[in-house]
C-alpha cells in the first residue's frame, strides 16, 4: 500500500495498478470475491487522487475553455483515435514528435467514428475468440486500453490545448502492446530460426540496430530547449506553442528580429492568444515601434491575466505615442500588481506631467520638462508560456 501511494503521489496515472491487477487475477487464476475486497482500498485511493489530479488541472494549470469544450460525440472520437495512434506508434515509432498536430473536431462525418468503433469490434473479437487465441491477446489490449483511458480525452488536461495525444502518456500503457509484439516476434523468429538460423540471427540484429540507431537520433532533439523546439517546427510548422517558445529563446538571446518573426509566426496560427499577443508587443516595442506594439499590448492585457512589467511598458509605449493620458490606467493598475516598483512609479510620474502640460499646469521642477521627450524606461522579459514539463519551460 505505501509503494502503491508513493507511486500515486509521483504520478497518478499509476492509479490503474488495481485494474491490471484485476485483469491478470482473472486471467491467472480466476477473480476472486475475496481478491477485490482486497483491493478495494487500493480502488479509493486511485480515484481520490486521481480526482484531485483533474481538479488541480482544472484549477491550476487552466484546462478550462474553449479548447476543451467538446461534446461526448467528440471525445469518443479522441478516444479511438488516439487509441489507433498509440498502437501505431508502438508498431511503426516514426515520426516522433515532442507536440503532435491536434486534430480538427470543427465537423464530425461518419469515418471520423471508425476510429472509436474499431477499437471496440477488435477488443471484442479478442473476447469472442479467446478460446481459439488464447485469453493473452485480450489481457494485452484490455491492459493497454485501460491505462490510457483517463489520456484518451474523456477529462480536461492541460496538454489537450496544443495536442490530443503525447509520446508519454502511453509510457505505462504501452507495456501491454509490447507484451503482445515480444510474443509474437518470438515466436516468429523461433520459426524463422527452425529453417534458416542465420537469416533469423541477421533479421534479430537488424531489428535491435534500427531500434537501437532511432533511438539515439530522437535523443538529439533533447540536447536544450532551441534544439527540441526547432526539431518540433520541422515536423509539426503549424505548433503555435513551439513558434511561441522559441520565440522566447531568442528573445533572451538578443535576437529581436528572430524572436519577432518567430512571434509573428505564432500569433498567425493562434491570434486570440493573450501571451502571444503580449509578447509580440514586447519586441515591437524593444525595437522602438511602439506604434506597432500598442494593438498587441492592448488585445493581450485585455484577454490575459494582468501582467505588470508588460502593463508597465504598454504605459510607456503610449506615451512614446503622445498618448501620456491613456498611459495613465495601465500604470497605475501596474503598480497595484507591483506595489513599490520604481520603475514603474518613474513612469506613472512622467505620465502624469504629461498630462499636466497638456492641461497647461506648469511644471513643479525642472527635470519635468525631460519627461517629455520618448521614454525607454521598460522591463525586458516576456511572460511565461509554459505546456506542463521542464524542458517546455521558456524563461
Amino acid at each position: 500500500m505505501l509503494l502503491y501511494l508513493s507511486a500515486l503521489f509521483a504520478k497518478t496515472v499509476t492509479a490503474s495498478l488495481p485494474a491490471a491487477v484485476c485483469l491478470l487475477l482473472w486471467w491467472k487464476r480466476g477473480l476472486q470475491r475475496q481478491a477485490i475486497l482486497r483491493l478495494l482500498p487500493f480502488f479509493i485511493l486511485g480515484w481520490i487522487l486521481g480526482l484531485h489530479t483533474l481538479w488541480v488541472e482544472k484549477t491550476y494549470a487552466g484546462a478550462v475553455g474553449s479548447d476543451w469544450a467538446l461534446g461526448a460525440a467528440q471525445r469518443f472520437v479522441v478516444a479511438g483515435r488516439a487509441l489507433w495512434f498509440y498502437a501505431g506508434k508502438i508498431v511503426w515509432p516514426n515520426p516522433l514528435m515532442f507536440i503532435y498536430p491536434r486534430w480538427p473536431l470543427a465537423s464530425l462525418g461518419g469515418a471520423a467514428f471508425f476510429f472509436p468503433l474499431s477499437a471496440a469490434a477488435v477488443l471484442t473479437l479478442l473476447w469472442v475468440f479467446r478460446n481459439r487465441t488464447g485469453e493473452a491477446p485480450f489481457v494485452a489490449v484490455a491492459f493497454f486500453a485501460g491505462t490510457l483511458t483517463p489520456a484518451l480525452g474523456f477529462f480536461n488536461l492541460y496538454p489537450m490545448r496544443y495536442s490530443f495525444v503525447a509520446d508519454h502518456f502511453q509510457y505505462l500503457a504501452s507495456l501491454g502492446l509490447f507484451s503482445l509484439v515480444a510474443a509474437i516476434l518470438a515466436r516468429g523468429f523461433a520459426w524463422l530460426k527452425k529453417r534458416s538460423s542465420p537469416l533469423a540471427i541477421a533479421a534479430l540484429g537488424l531489428l535491435i540496430f534500427n531500434l537501437g540507431f532511432a533511438t539515439a537520433q530522437e535523443t538529439l532533439k533533447y540536447k536544450n530547449n532551441e534544439s527540441l523546439w526547432r526539431d518540433t517546427l520541422a515536423k509539426n510548422g503549424s505548433c503555435a506553442i513551439a513558434h511561441h517558445n522559441l520565440a522566447a529563446l531568442l528573445y533572451a538571446r538578443g535576437d529581436l528580429h528572430g524572436a519577432l518573426d518567430s512571434f509573428r509566426s505564432a500569433h498567425r496560427l493562434n491570434p486570440d492568444d493573450p501571451e502571444t499577443n503580449i509578447n509580440l508587443g514586447q519586441v515591437l516595442f524593444r525595437l522602438r515601434r511602439s506604434d506597432e506594439a500598442l494593438p498587441y499590448f492592448h488585445d493581450g492585457l485585455t484577454r490575459g491575466i494582468p501582467d505588470p512589467k508588460a502593463l508597465n511598458n504598454y504605459g510607456v509605449a503610449l506615451m512614446n505615442a503622445g498618448r501620456a493620458l491613456e498611459a495613465i490606467p495601465p500604470l497605475e493598475r501596474a503598480l497595484r500588481l507591483l506595489p513599490g516598483d520604481r520603475l514603474i512609479q518613474n513612469n506613472l510620474q512622467r505620465a502624469r506631467a504629461l498630462k499636466k502640460r497638456r492641461a497647461g499646469t506648469p511644471p513643479r521642477s525642472r527635470r519635468a520638462p525631460e519627461a517629455l521627450h520618448r521614454f525607454q524606461l521598460s522591463y525586458n522579459s516576456l511572460t511565461a508560456y509554459e505546456t506542463g514539463c521542464d524542458l517546455s519551460r521558456v524563461l
